[in-house]
């Protein structure tokens, strides 16, 4: 995209200036220089990788999640009293917590990634994340008759959940009931909330419909 607009954006000035009678030399009258502000490298580690980072935890997340309740199910010990589940809905959601730690405030500063974190806004965001990532492996895991069957089904929707966070294609350029279906799945607000949270010390009122809605889905799932 970049690439194109600088492209057009040189055609033409060439046009207009040459209509004008002021190029006076060979080559293009006008040089464009793009400068990324938060992708200086303009590398996949700094495009791609702190999107495909939220979907990743999101995954393995789940998969874990609805591997353990399809397995409590194939032994017959997959319905929970309320105190059960609660303690097993934190448990999780302490895993997926960490998991966000351990990724945003170490690997992302080792590899060398482009970081700028707002620290505040990403503790408070990250247990949400883990919270509604967690209700969903319950949720969906409590489908599954064995173990084996949640890799079987979730495996494959790693992708679909990658382009549906608007990090290849904007959100708003999708059919609306796409744009539904993806505020339903953690990662899309997640990827909206992490990435400025992280990569471009946005405030939190900046992402504040991303945070709403993954307390609405951590809510939502986990009920």
């Amino acid at each position: 995209m970049g690439e194109a607009v600088t492209e057009v954006l040189r055609d033409l000035a060439v046009e207009k200036l040459d209509v004008l009678g002021q190029a006076v030399r060979t080559g293009p009258p006008v040089t464009i220089v793009r400068e990324p502000m938060f992708n200086p490298t303009a590398g996949y580690k700094g495009y791609v990788f702190p999107a495909v980072t939220i979907v990743i935890i999101q995954q393995t997340l789940l998969f874990g999640v609805a591997t353990f309740v399809g397995g409590r199910r194939r032994d017959g010990r997959w319905r929970m009293g309320h105190g059960e589940y609660l303690g097993t809905w934190a448990a999780f959601t302490s895993v997926g917590l960490l998991t966000c730690l351990f990724l945003f405030g170490f690997i992302f500063w080792v590899q060398g990634i482009s970081h700028d974190e707002n620290v505040a806004g990403m503790l408070l965001a990250a247990p949400l994340l883990a919270a509604s990532v967690a209700g969903l492996g319950l949720w969906l895991g409590s489908y599954f008759d064995r173990s084996e069957r949640a890799m079987m089904i979730l495996a494959p929707t790693s992708a679909p959940f990658f382009f549906l966070s608007g990090t290849a294609w904007p959100l708003d350029q999708m059919p609306g009931f796409v744009r539904a279906v993806a505020q339903l799945i953690p990662s899309t607000s997640g990827v909206q909330v992490f990435v400025p949270l992280n990569q471009m010390h946005a405030s939190l009122a900046d992402v504040a419909p991303g945070v709403l809605t993954l307390l609405g889905l951590a809510l939502l799932y986990g009920g």
